[in-house]
């Protein structure tokens, strides 16, 4: 049995935590023995634990400041924090007898256990879950990596650049289908009174990028014609990066837009609520998305969707045939999209239908891990 140290620095909440949950709850534990190394205590760690797999927190204050600092500052964070915590994990990696590396994020932040595995020669795959081009200090980082996953094929055009062909593969990120069975939408519509209503919603992280700003706007020219429809930004802001939370806030107040646009916060029912919309938007403009799993989602569960143009939507999306896919930062073109499937349910219906036979072709997470086994099999043979 070969063991396989999953490295999560994320905060535990977002995109990356929960597809390592799916990814780690399908491995083969005949085959593997994983651990996960993280820094916080974001409720994915805690279901990861659920599962029996062992979670290692090393606490590390300074992973966001060294992955946004530059010059000379980044290089004092290295003398000063880098340094440390790569002596703790190349001695955990040891200590565990860690055969192969997994980083779960993009380089910059992996850099530390990137760097602890090539001082012990373990072998490193690297998941990327962004879509945009490397900075210097990930370049520098490729020749240390020994295999890469990417999540759309838009992405290879990008890392291809720098990242040799032969490194670089495709696997995009799955879902637990099983998950989706079952779900009801009566406590999230009865407890915001939905009953007649047509709900349109956006879920994921406010950050500037991700699009709610604009989603607001279009709901501001959706509802001149549809008074029934209701509107939901499921999502809080990172940390003290609250500006963008607080731009938002203050449009839907000053459009006196408060009764349509409803900002829920951090909710852990997502999937309920998304069972509960008749449309599911992805409104990003310039966040650089890897896959996005509220889309798949949306699609397991027969909701059509409305996404951007940017690396990864188009690849989950058939266009006229699922959903629909309009220009990022497009306000008219995203109001029509939604008013397009509002006033045509029985459209919506069959769009809804064959997305969610799309979904259970194209992102059964049993699939994707399948392909990573094998991976990783291959590396550690060769």
């Amino acid at each position: 049995m070969k063991t396989i140290c999953y490295y999560e620095p994320s905060s535990g909440f977002g995109g990356s935590s929960s597809n390592l949950y799916h990814i780690l709850r399908q491995l083969d534990k005949e085959r593997f023995r994983p651990i996960v190394v993280v820094h916080k205590d974001g409720d994915q760690f805690e279901r990861i634990r659920s599962l029996g797999v062992e979670v290692i927190k090393i606490p590390y204050a300074g992973m966001d400041a060294f992955n946004c600092a530059g010059g000379l500052k980044l290089i004092r964070l290295g003398f000063t924090a880098l340094n440390p915590l790569v002596r703790r994990l190349t001695a955990l990696l040891k200590e565990k007898s860690v055969d192969l590396v997994h980083i779960n994020t993009n380089i910059s932040l992996g850099m530390p256990m990137i760097l602890a595995a090539n001082k012990l020669g373990k072998k490193v795959f690297c998941y990327i879950r962004e879509s945009r081009a490397l900075i210097r200090r990930e370049r520098m980082m490729v020749p240390k990596v020994d295999q890469f996953f990417i999540l759309n094929q838009a992405a290879v055009e990008i890392y291809g650049k720098d990242i040799p062909a032969a490194k670089l593969h495709v696997v995009p990120d799955g879902v637990d289908l099983s998950e989706f069975e079952g779900l009801s939408s009566k406590s999230f519509r009865g407890e915001f009174n939905l009953e007649g209503m047509k709900v349109v919603g956006l879920v994921g992280r406010i950050v500037e990028g991700k699009g709610q700003l604009e989603f607001a706007q279009a709901a501001k020219h959706v509802c001149k014609r549809h008074r029934d429809a209701c509107f939901f930004i499921v999502g809080d802001a990172k940390g003290s990066d609250t500006a963008y939370y607080e731009e938002l806030k203050n449009y839907v107040r000053r459009e006196h837009l408060q009764s349509k646009v409803i900002l829920t916060g951090w909710r852990t029912d997502v999937k309920q609520i998304m069972h509960g919309l008749d449309v599911l938007v992805l409104a990003s403009t310039t966040f650089p998305e890897g896959l996005p799993n509220s889309i798949i989602e949306a699609m397991v569960l027969g909701k059509p969707a409305v996404a951007t143009d940017i690396p990864g939507p188009p690849e989950i999306i058939d266009h006229d045939r699922t959903g629909y896919i309009v220009p990022p930062g497009d306000v008219d073109a995203l109001a029509a999209a939604i008013r397009r499937l509002l006033d045509d349910p029985e459209l919506a219906r069959q769009m809804g239908e064959r997305g969610r036979q799309r979904a259970a072709e194209r992102f059964d997470v049993r699939q994707v891990v399948k392909t990573m086994q094998d991976m990783y099999t291959a590396e550690l043979t060769a």
